[in-house]
């Protein structure tokens, strides 16, 4: 009896054994089919995101890129667009940021079919003027290098430099000119896009961009240092028909200016309560940065601009203005 009940619980014993193998086998097998079911997903997934992205790059590049914000044609427009079958709706929205794209570019290509022209709004050859629009190079005009951090009569004397009314060299009112002429350029494109459907070419927004900053941020702030310095000290800055490039790189400070300056920037310090270690208090220590943040500060105040248009409409800065403009104007119109 003894030896069939130990036979009865191996059998038992067995038979739980396999039933956790058949188990175990078949949990494995479920993993595995779950597994390939999931390796299969992905993979469908990846080649879809990668059919997905050569299909939008497709589409992408028949697209003129001009500048964001620029409106659809019209289909009239469209339709009366001199050697274009039919522009596809939707150009002008992208921005060729950096200029890396040449669609649109000047030597004959093409525009969603049509050929691109060459020509102004006008039907003028652009010549430089188209350049200066298109190229992703800064114009040479503009004050795009960076001036090294020297004493506050260095920074002036620099400054002074600058304003030359010499197309082809960096200067301040060179600066103003391309930029108003480089904007001017890009309305009239987007408007010939709005009318006709096609572009002369790519403008380059971080161009745009960095032209306008330049403008912005150093010389309207070179405009406001010397302005003052002017009111300081006039004849410094040289009228027009003494103002070339060559003529103004050997301009100076005398000591009388020097001196006059010192005195100046001591009584604005006083004037306006400034701390007793302030560097305009010692102007020998100080920087371009302290005079131009107290400038700001007393803007609109009696004797100081409270806009750059006033600064622009004095004298010699209008005048030398003026002849900048006409100097750049005969070199890119």
């Amino acid at each position: 009896m003894r030896g069939l009940a130990k036979d009865a619980q191996v059998v038992e014993v067995k038979e739980m054994v396999e039933k956790m193998a058949k188990s175990i086998n078949a949990n494995a097998r479920s993993a595995a089919a779950s597994a390939k079911r999931l390796d299969g997903a992905l993979a469908g997934l990846v080649c879809s995101s990668s059919t997905m992205t050569a299909a939008a790059s497709a589409i992408a590049a028949v697209y003129p890129r001009v500048r964001a914000g620029a409106e659809t044609p019209s289909k009239r427009a469209r339709l009366r667009a001199p050697g274009v079958a039919q522009p596809l709706a939707g150009a002008g929205r992208g921005v060729g940021v950096g200029g890396a794209h040449a669609r649109g570019a000047v030597g004959g290509g093409t525009i969603g079919g049509g050929a691109i022209s060459t020509s102004s709004p006008s039907g003028a050859p652009m010549g430089k003027f188209h350049d200066l629009v298109f190229s992703m190079t800064m114009p040479p005009e503009m004050l795009s290098g960076k001036m090294e951090s020297e004493s506050l009569f260095s920074m002036l004397i620099k400054m002074v430099k600058c304003c030359h009314v010499t197309a082809g060299h960096a200067g301040i009112f060179g600066s103003i000119v391309v930029n108003e002429l480089y904007r001017q350029g890009v309305e009239r494109t987007v408007r010939e896009l709005k009318r006709t459907g096609v572009a002369a070419g790519t403008i380059n927004e971080a161009k745009s961009v960095r032209m306008r900053n330049t403008v912005k941020n150093k010389v309207n702030l070179y405009l406001l240092q010397l302005y003052w310095m002017n009111r300081v000290v006039p004849g410094v800055i040289k009228p027009p028909n003494l103002a070339s490039f060559t003529e103004m790189q050997n301009v100076g400070l005398g000591t009388t200016a020097r001196d006059k300056l010192t005195d100046a920037l001591r009584a604005m310090a006083t004037e306006y309560a400034l701390p007793a270690d302030h560097p305009l208090r010692v102007p020998i220590t100080a920087k371009s940065f302290h005079l131009r943040d107290q400038l700001k500060t007393m803007s609109g105040r009696p004797g100081t601009p409270s806009a750059m248009a006033d600064i622009l409409s004095s004298s010699p800065f209008c005048e030398l203005l003026t002849k900048a403009k006409e100097n750049v104007e005969k070199n890119y119109l």
